[in-house]
Parts: C-alpha cells; sequence; structure tokens
C-alpha cells in the first residue's frame, strides 16, 4: 500500500491518489464501486473487491462523508433521487416504435434515471438492392431500482432482502 501522506492543515493522515481518484469515481457515478475502482486504476478483474477494500476504510468514509457535506445536499434530495431512481421507467424513455428517444426524455426531464447511455454508429455494407446507411444505436441503463430500495429500506430501518 502506498505511503500516506499527513495533510499540513489538519495534521491527519491524508488518501492516497488512488484513494482520491476511486473517491472521485465513486460520488460522480452515483457509488459503484466496482466501476470506480477500474476508472481509479485497479485491477478490472479484482475491481469489486477493491473498491470493498477501499470504502470500507474509515479515512475513506470521512473523505465521502466530507465531500457529501460539501455538497449542500439535504437528506430529503437523497432519499428523493432514491425514490425517483427506484420507481424509474424506462419505458417512459421509448417512442411509438419501442425505440429509445432522446428527445422524449429531455421533454419529459428523466435524464435523471440514466445511470449510462451509450450511442454507437455503423454504416452497412450496400448490397445489390440496398444501399449503404449509416445505423445508430442507443443503449441506455436506469439505475438499479433494487439497489435504490435497498438503500431506501436501510435508511428507513427496514429488513429488505434482495431477490437478486
Amino acid at each position: 500500500m502506498p505511503k500516506r501522506r499527513i495533510d499540513p492543515e489538519t495534521g491527519e493522515m491524508g488518501l492516497t491518489h488512488r484513494e482520491k481518484m476511486l473517491v472521485d469515481a465513486y460520488i460522480a457515478n452515483g457509488g459503484n464501486g466496482q466501476q470506480a475502482a477500474i476508472e481509479a486504476g485497479y485491477s478490472a478483474t479484482r475491481a469489486d473487491q477493491s473498491a470493498y477494500q477501499v470504502l470500507q476504510r474509515e479515512i475513506v468514509q470521512q473523505h465521502i462523508r466530507d465531500r457529501i457535506a460539501e455538497s449542500h445536499v439535504t437528506p430529503e434530495e437523497i432519499i428523493g433521487s432514491l425514490a425517483s431512481w427506484m420507481r424509474g421507467d424506462l419505458t417512459e424513455m421509448l417512442d411509438e416504435s419501442g425505440q429509445v428517444d432522446l428527445k422524449l426524455m429531455k421533454q419529459k426531464r428523466l435524464g435523471h434515471l440514466l445511470k449510462t447511455i451509450t450511442t454507437t454508429t455503423h454504416e452497412t455494407r450496400a448490397t445489390e438492392d440496398k444501399p449503404a446507411q449509416v445505423v445508430r444505436t442507443i443503449r441506455v441503463q436506469l439505475h438499479s431500482p433494487i439497489q435504490a430500495a435497498a438503500i431506501l429500506a436501510r435508511l428507513q430501518g427496514i429488513e429488505f432482502a434482495d431477490p437478486g
């Protein structure tokens, strides 16, 4: 483990560079530890274990709490976001033909439900009966409603068994 430096302002031990990167990615992606570990440079084959180990450290937990406190986010906002993710409905983002409609999502203000969105474009080959075409594919992933429900249940002190 890299040597920790002492923070000159507080006199306390600071986070390592990689821990800071993991915390930044963890906060930015909404709490996905495995993805945050990969972004911070931990091995993808054991990213979930690395994230768990780092996120269990008291110094890291305190840093996350400090970052949340600096953001001026209220508990009500956090609970509201979790409830919204829990109730998120992918069908509200689809047009009549069943395709993801980004304009519709924007119009309905559903962007907060998205965890990831990936757009790919590729060109099909021309054949004797069809010209070449450009095909655009949109892949959408919502925040996990089960994970949001589990977090809400834990915050409310409710016993919740994850069915997955």
